[in-house]
């Protein structure tokens, strides 16, 4: 009876049985490419985790470095920056003629204190605009000094880990080499600042000179003339790198002994000038000058010096609310422009326009596309 019933359904049969070896297989099938997915998914899952931890570390470092950069090489350099431009745009002269005219009218002539007064006019002027432009410039040139040395580590220390492995000494960049690439930040107080003061006064001549003693000032009206100003030394100069670099791309022993703090005799004795890497010192040198004529390095320049002048206008709100008025003569502002020149260059820990500056988000995305402009490399 059972061999009737497997006769009668044979073919139902077989095809039960087909189906359920299709079945199976396609289970197993299933369970095969399942189970490579799940291990690929395992894997990608932990080449992402690895991706998320390369990235949060290279956050953290360049963190690190904005932080090392704004609070050990700015308080550095800024107080050499502000020596030198008191210096080079000494008033004590011009005031203490003013003051002996003062108290003793027969001493100058009416058109001797008129001519006082106008070159104090320019030279005032060309201070408080020397602060803001080489302030701004000396904080982004540190930035980029900070960030290009940086990735250069950090490339360097992953190909020795990946070449000789951790804890092994490699062939990365010195710490004298180091140090003596960053020494360049020297120039622009030390010498660059010179040119860029001497630009600036011509500048200053022409948009300021035409301006008479008397004439009224809104404060709308000075922050048009610092703009003014810009535009006049932006028509008058081609680049920005002359004030920072020296052309020839060598920074002289005086400025590179006053940078690390040694005399003669350590520098003889530690050779500290004998670059075991010249090339590599001009080649991460020609970066740095690629980066400083870039059109981003352009941008966010002008954009940090439209906030600078901002600022230093602004600085002023309270003298118009004292006198009460909408307009002040330029004689009177004059040496109010002085005298903030000095303060715009304090310590940049305490320095609030400093502050202002290194938190700008676009320069902190500027500073981010130097750090990371040559990850690419280590490929």
């Amino acid at each position: 009876m059972f061999r009737n019933w497997i006769r009668k359904h044979k073919t139902a049969l077989l095809v039960s049985a087909g189906a359920a070896g299709v079945g199976y297989f396609c289970y197993k099938c299933i369970k095969a490419h399942y189970t490579s997915v799940q291990e690929r998914e395992a894997q990608i899952s932990f080449l992402q985790q690895a991706e998320l931890r390369a990235e949060s570390q290279l956050q953290s470092h360049f963190q690190t470095v904005q932080r090392i950069s704004d609070m050990s090489a700015l308080p550095t350099v800024v107080p050499h920056l502000k020596t030198q431009l008191l210096d080079q745009t000494d008033l004590s002269g011009l005031t203490a003629k003013l003051f002996q005219g003062k108290d003793s009218p027969h001493m100058l002539s009416g058109e001797e204190k008129l001519e006082l007064w106008e070159t104090l006019k320019i030279l005032s002027f060309s201070r408080g605009f020397s602060s803001m432009c080489s302030l701004t410039l000396m904080v982004l040139l540190v930035r980029v000094q900070f960030n290009v040395l940086a990735r250069h580590v950090y490339i360097d220390t992953a190909r020795d880990i990946s070449i000789v492995g951790p804890g092994e000494q490699g062939q990365g960049l010195s710490t004298r080499f180091q140090q003596n690439y960053l020494a360049f930040a020297e120039f622009l107080p030390h010498e660059g600042l010179g040119l860029l003061i001497r630009d600036i006064k011509g500048a200053v001549e022409e948009v300021v000179g035409v301006k008479t003693l008397r004439e009224p000032c809104t404060l709308g009206d000075l922050g048009q003339i610092f703009a003014s100003i810009e535009k006049c030394l932006l028509r008058n100069q081609t680049t920005w790198t002359h004030y920072m670099l020296p052309q020839d791309m060598k920074l002289s022993k005086d400025l590179l002994l006053k940078s690390l703090g040694v005399d003669d005799v350590q520098y003889e004795a530690e050779e500290l000038f004998s670059f075991e890497n010249d090339e590599r010192m001009r080649g991460i040198l020609e970066e740095t000058k690629a980066i400083l004529d870039s059109k981003e390095f352009e941008e966010i320049l002008a954009l940090s010096l439209a906030v600078v002048i901002e600022q230093f206008t602004m600085e002023f709100d309270e003298l118009y609310q004292e006198w009460k008025t909408s307009s002040i003569p330029l004689a009177k502002l004059i040496p109010h422009v002085a005298r903030l020149a000095e303060s715009f260059l304090d310590h940049p820990d305490e320095n609030r326009f400093v502050q202002t500056l290194i938190k700008l988000p676009q320069l902190q995305s500027f500073c981010a596309m130097v750090y990371a402009a040559g990850q690419h490399q280590m490929g």
